[in-house]
């Protein structure tokens, strides 16, 4: 059922089903809500939207809320008092917050805490920071603080009254605010007191500082102001109610503002009215601006209004109750408001806020942080910006280089259109290539377009769809050095744009280096390399090149045994040279490979692997190869090459562990299990006394092992069926190896079931734990005592030692079996019998005592009768210890024999005295005794026995 307020047009109907579908999207209209969140608490709060979409708010409800952009919970962090407060968002993403509990908060975009901060009373004022990471903030205890970035006080300055008042920071660091004691206050980034503006009424609206220097701020005397930046007034324009709303400004002067009398107004820079809208009830939310101009704001008629920028009404949407708090427009251009409903409400929007659209927006205000016009990128708009820089390079006369274009973006502003131009030495530098293969938009929708110049290139790199919003290296500036050596190249921007923006950049630069006097390369293949008889075996040829040798072409001829290796292939894929324009060819014969490695294109000076050799291995085993270099050069000079050499080694390997009993896997050994090795050749061995098994001589391949077992199955009682019933119910815990014992249903769920599965097992009701006939279950530990849940080898290609495993009988919680069925114990002779007498037909009800004091977690009992003279009837907890207190009898009568088991479902009860009452009825008249053979209490024997007969 959809909550109140909440309406879907046709438009997200259909896209939802052509999504199903497959079939192309379409969108909601302006106005619908998207999605709604609820809260437990009313919303005052604005939203601030991060850089990733992170939806910021707080709620009467004490809490902070993150959602993601999608309106799922991201994480919200439990004030200790209500949040009116908005939340304000630093140029690193933390996230500073006011709350009731008189606190001002500083998170990270996480949600966890970075500092918190005690103020003398209610934080309702939203804070504020300035250019150098101060942040600002208004309480109630009459104080502006002034908070360093680590949270300690920098300053504090006292007005007369409260500061509800949200700071602003113009241009030369001045802080704004304005206070219940009716004052506009100007303070230096010192904390120095400047000026103070008197008006009639208190000022709880936030100021706004404009580009010229003019503060604009309402009072609760009914005007608008316009102040200069000396204190002195410039004009005021008067409402007809009280002004509890902040101004907003346009990128053309007007200035938007809420007023009780029900209307929004448009004033001209001049304080002249341009037109104003009449909502219907009082308007104490601050309008939020889109970058088309639009207007969004909220009333106490509960209706939240889109304005054009010339006041006429584009769509309104009624919630549950007054709208206090200024809507938000993210920057895909959805519209964010909360209500007091508890409500939080996302709304199709017009247009997003692109990078070029919040430049042209934030003109209008003073070169300080912004106030987002509730987008969240609270930061100044260099900040905002992302920005290009080139790398400084060095490369040697005649070669060629790559210099990486670097994009800095910080806040994930989306990429549609990089346009520059770079100017070099003609004289040092000849450019070859400008390409995005290597970075970050390689295999992208990009494409890259150049124009070159005698001394400059001109690229241009435009997006197709799937916009770029990361940082780093986007394209590569190929040049060769053309000069000698000392000579260097500034490379210069002279033009600077991304999405039609100018943007700040950093030059970079190419210096042209003497070739280095090298110390000769060398040669290698790896020393000693083992393998199986029909392997195919692929070695690396490494270069050994620390001086920095250029390597133009490398040849080599190489022998080897052809009884025992055959070449198939050598490639440069996987290599240092793959992808480099380095090209190889080779010729084969039986015992011997000739190489030619060169370059097309740069020229290489590192080293690693340049090459891999593929071998088929047709030796047998115990047969071996030496790989010979006959020749090698590099640049048609001689250079040293070291041989390697194949061993075929017997493919037969050991596999050895032990099995454990899970409750003490060192010391209680597990025998008889079958250890089952399949693959290419299968095999079996069944553990020995001591749990070990031993597989000698396993053939290289593909194998998985699985133990099994079937017998051994005692160790469950009563007190196990206690512990999985009170761990169902929550009361208990249970370790890893526990909950895998407890689970004997097999489901991968514990609950009653399982309890009760084992009770009716151990009292001798059911054959089998489970449908699947399973009794035990076997984990396999790694040699460092990790587990997993399978055990393979892909290939066994080596001896495998302590490949053990932890048994773990199903249903076994208490961990208390044995390798055989424990015998039945007995308590003392004088305790355990009594006789009784009846009339044929007459009922015999006999007590069960405990006869210790004891936590009774389960009972398990064994009583044996003359069945030629008494008949069992029933069982019966009443009148017990145990009655009423969630416990769980459960009984199987024999031949001459009754299984008792009575388990705890809840909490233990601890004492002693009458557990049960058994009913016999009596069949020839005659005397006959009760044996007890078995009484435990929590899988021990105790002292107990029958109680006084009933008839």
């Amino acid at each position: 059922m959809f909550k109140r307020g909440i309406r879907f047009s046709a438009a997200i109907w259909l896209a939802a089903m052509t999504l199903a579908g497959g079939i192309s999207l379409s969108y909601a209209a302006p106005g619908d809500v998207v999605w709604m969140y609820p809260t437990g608490g009313a919303i005052a709060s604005s939203a601030a939207v991060g850089s990733d979409g992170t939806v910021y708010f707080g709620s009467y409800d004490n809490a902070l809320y993150a959602l993601n952009p999608g309106g799922t919970l991201k994480w919200k962090y439990q004030t200790g008092g209500r949040i009116y407060s908005s939340p304000f968002i630093g140029a690193d993403g933390t996230v500073y917050v006011g709350s009731d509990d008189k606190s001002l908060y500083a998170l990270r975009p996480e949600g966890t805490l970075v500092w918190q901060y005690v103020t003398g009373g209610t934080v309702s004022s939203s804070p504020a920071a300035g250019p150098d990471g101060t942040v600002y903030a208004g309480c109630d205890d009459n104080i502006l603080y002034a908070l360093n970035p680590d949270g300690t006080l920098k300053w504090q300055y006292g007005t007369g009254g409260a500061v509800a008042s949200s700071p602003a920071v113009g241009s030369d660091g001045t802080v704004y605010a304005g206070s219940r004691d009716k004052k506009l206050y100007a303070v230096s980034p010192e904390g120095i007191y400047k000026w103070a503006y008197t008006t009639e009424g208190q000022i709880i609206s936030s100021p706004a500082v404009a580009a010229d220097g003019t503060v604009y701020v309402g009072s609760w005397d009914k005007n608008l102001y316009a102040v200069n930046a000396d204190g002195t007034l410039r004009w005021k324009y008067a409402t007809g109610g009280w002004i509890a709303s902040s101004p907003v400004i346009a990128s053309d002067g007007t200035v938007y503002i809420g007023s009780w009398d029900h209307f929004i107004y448009a004033v001209n820079p001049q304080g002249t009215l341009r037109w104003r809208y009449d909502t219907g009830n009082a308007v104490w939310a601050s309008p939020g601006m889109g970058p088309d101009g639009m207007l969004y704001t909220g009333t106490w008629n509960d209706t939240l209004y889109a304005l054009n920028s010339d006041g006429n009404l584009r769509w309104k949407y009624q919630t549950g109750n007054e709208i206090w708090a200024m809507p938000a427009v993210g920057s895909d251009g959805t519209v964010y408001a909360g209500s007091f409903d508890k409500n939080f409400y996302a709304f199709e929007g017009y247009a997003g806020w692109s990078y070029a659209a919040y430049a042209v927006a934030t003109e209008a205000y003073s070169d300080s942080p912004k106030p987002g016009f509730g987008f969240g990128l609270h930061k100044k708009l260099e900040n905002l910006s992302p920005s290009l820089k080139l790398g400084d390079v060095k490369v040697y006369a005649s070669e060629t280089v790559s210099v990486p274009l670097t994009l800095d973006n910080p806040d994930s502003v989306p990429i549609e259109l990089v346009d520059i131009t770079v100017t070099f030495d003609k004289e040092l530098l000849e450019l070859s290539e400008v390409t995005l293969a290597g970075g970050m938009l390689e295999g992208g929708k990009y494409k890259i377009s150049d124009q070159k110049g005698e001394a400059s290139v001109s690229v241009q790199i435009t997006a197709e769809e799937n916009l770029f919003r990361s940082s780093g290296d986007i394209a590569y500036l190929k040049f060769k050095g053309i000069g000698k050596a000392g000579d260097k190249s500034v490379l210069s921007f002279t033009k600077r744009k991304i999405n039609h923006v100018f943007v700040k950049t950093a030059d970079g630069s190419l210096e042209i280096i003497a070739e280095p006097t090298a110390a000769p390369p060398s040669l290698t293949l790896p020393a000693t390399t083992r393998t199986f008889p029909n392997e195919t075996i692929s070695l690396p040829l490494t270069l050994n090149n620390s001086g920095a040798a250029r390597i133009e072409g490398i040849d080599a001829e190489l022998t080897f045994d052809k009884a025992v290796l055959k070449i198939s292939d050598v490639s440069l894929t996987g290599s240092e040279l793959e992808n480099t324009g380095y090209r190889l060819d080779f010729k084969a014969e039986d015992g011997k490979v000739s190489i030619e490695i060169y370059t097309l294109n740069e020229i290489f000076r590192g080293d690693g692997v340049i090459a891999y050799l593929t071998f088929d291995v047709i030796g047998t085993s115990g047969s071996k190869s030496d790989i010979t270099f006959t020749a090698a050069t590099n640049n048609e000079t001689n250079i040293t090459g070291t041989k390697g050499s194949v061993e075929v080694i017997n493919p037969v390997f050991k596999i050895s562990g032990r099995v454990g009993y899970y409750s003490s896997p060192e010391t209680k050994p597990v025998r008889n299990v079958t250890i089952a090795l399949e693959g290419d050749r299968s095999q079996s061995f069944i553990t020995k006394t001591d749990g070990t098994y031993l597989f000698s001589d396993v053939y290289i391949g593909d194998y998985s092992s699985a133990p099994s077992k079937t017998d051994d199955l005692g160790g469950l009682s009563a007190t196990d069926a206690s512990k999985i019933a009170r761990y169902a119910e929550g009361l208990i815990e249970l370790d890893a190896y526990q909950k895998i014992a407890a689970d004997v249903t097999l489901n991968g769920e514990i609950s009653g079931t399982d309890a009760s599965d084992i009770s009716r097992y151990a009292a001798g009701l059911t054959d089998s734990l489970n449908t699947a006939g399973t009794n035990w279950t076997f984990v396999p530990v790694a040699e460092d005592g990790s587990l997993s849940w399978d055990r393979t080898y892909s290939p066994l290609n080596s001896d495998k030692a302590n490949e053990n495993f932890v048994a773990i009988r199903l249903g076994d919680v208490t961990g208390d079996w044995q390798a055989s069925t424990p015998r039945k114990r007995k308590t003392s002779e004088s305790a355990v019998r009594c006789s009784v007498t009846a009339d044929p037909g007459a009922i015999l009800t006999v007590p069960l005592v405990l006869k210790q004091n004891a936590a009774v977690e389960g009972i398990d009992v064994t009583i044996t009768f003359d069945e030629n003279v008494l008949e069992y009837t029933d069982l019966s907890l009443d009148k017990g210890i145990l009655e009423d207190n969630g416990y769980v009898p459960v009984s199987k009568k024999g031949q001459g024999e009754i299984r008792l088991l009575i388990f705890a479902s809840r909490d233990i009860v601890t004492g002693m005295g009458e557990i049960a009452r058994l009913s016999f009825k009596s069949i020839s008249g005659k005397a006959s005794k009760l044996r007890l053979t078995q009484f435990d209490c929590n899988e021990s024997p105790v002292s107990g026995g029958f109680g006084p007969v009933e008839r």
